[in-house]
């Protein structure tokens, strides 16, 4: 393969095969973030744990690389990614970080 990236919390097989690894957080050591479940249900998360061993909680890590290929985005939090998202994929209109 021409370029192999992993975005992971540990070393593993398949990291060995990276060109580049990108070191990620545990969903307990991030601020606040959504995940989707199975059959459409988005999930709210609160931090537990403290700060992440690689320096950048989920978020921080996926800007920067957004940006270095060349879509120049800021998020203050998760909750602008899912507004974003719900703006432009039909699948996730009407889902809102708000809790009501």
């Amino acid at each position: 393969m021409e370029c192999v990236i992993v975005h992971d919390l540990f070393l593993n097989e398949t990291s060995k095969f990276a060109h580049v690894f990108l070191p990620g957080s545990s969903s307990l050591e991030k601020r606040r973030h959504v995940y989707e479940r199975p059959r459409r249900r988005i999930s709210r998360v609160r931090k537990v744990g403290g700060n992440p061993l690689a320096g950048y909680r989920g978020l921080g890590s996926d800007v920067k690389l957004m940006n270095a290929m060349g879509y120049d985005v800021q998020y203050a939090h998760a909750g602008e990614v899912l507004d974003e998202l719900a703006r432009l994929s039909p699948a996730y209109s009407g889902a809102s970080f708000r809790v009501a």
